[in-house]
C-alpha cells in the first residue's frame, strides 16, 4: 500500500486542484468523519503539499 502512496497524492492533488471552490469543500478536502469539524484543513496548504509528494 505505501508503494501507492505517490499515485493516491497525485489523484488527490488533481481532486482538489479541478474543484472550483477556494477553500476546500465536501467535493475535494472536507471529511465528514473529521472532530474538528475540518476547521484546520487548507485547501492551499494542503496542495502546496501534495505537490511536494507527487511525482
Amino acid at each position: 500500500m505505501f508503494s501507492d502512496f505517490t499515485k493516491f497524492a497525485a489523484v488527490s492533488y488533481a481532486l482538489a486542484a479541478e474543484c472550483d471552490c477556494e477553500t476546500g469543500c465536501p467535493r475535494c478536502l472536507h471529511s465528514t468523519a473529521c472532530p474538528q469539524h475540518n476547521e484546520p484543513l487548507h485547501k492551499d496548504v494542503g496542495l502546496f503539499l501534495l505537490d511536494a509528494i507527487s511525482p
